[in-house]
């Protein structure tokens, strides 16, 4: 039998922003996991997100963007999950 302390995880993420103009830039990123390689080998987990961003001034970003989760067991969903939202971020 295996136990929990002999399990292990591995995974890779990608992320890539791009400037359009001097106020507007589009990025994504996508995350890749391997959440138990001994235990429970397939069952991966994935998110991703995809936004379009916009400088407003020096101090404040506002990001329109799309995310998805999913968690699956030997390719069938388990979990999964869809978001759209507003981001803001800001500078001082």
């Amino acid at each position: 039998m295996r136990s929990v302390r002999n399990d292990r995880t591995s995974g890779w993420s990608a992320w890539a922003s791009m400037q359009l103009a001097p106020k507007w830039a589009v990025f994504a990123r996508h995350d890749q996991a391997d959440t138990s390689e001994l235990l429970d080998p397939a069952r991966p987990e994935r998110y991703s997100n995809l936004g379009v961003e916009y400088r407003l001034n020096h101090n404040l970003q506002i990001a329109a963007v799309y995310k998805r989760e999913q968690l699956a067991h030997l390719g069938k969903p388990l979990t999964a999950s869809n978001e759209a939202g507003l981001w803001a971020q800001v500078s001082f």
